[in-house]
């Protein structure tokens, strides 16, 4: 029981201070889920797109 009390306590004091508006909330969730550029380079590297999307014709040119 204890554990899980310092576990909340340090959850609320990572949280709650720095959260008074839906502004700060959302930067606090965008922190938590982004990831860095280098990151994504990495995963872009290592996961091309399928050729299939480079053969597909390219419509936004007709309109």
């Amino acid at each position: 029981m204890r554990r899980t009390r310092d576990a909340l306590q340090r959850h609320y004091d990572a949280l709650f201070p720095r959260w008074q508006t839906i502004d700060d909330l959302e930067a606090l969730l965008l922190e938590r889920a982004s990831i860095s550029n280098e990151q994504l380079k990495a995963l872009a590297a290592a996961h091309a797109p399928p050729q299939a999307w480079y053969d597909e014709p390219d419509t936004a040119a007709k309109e």
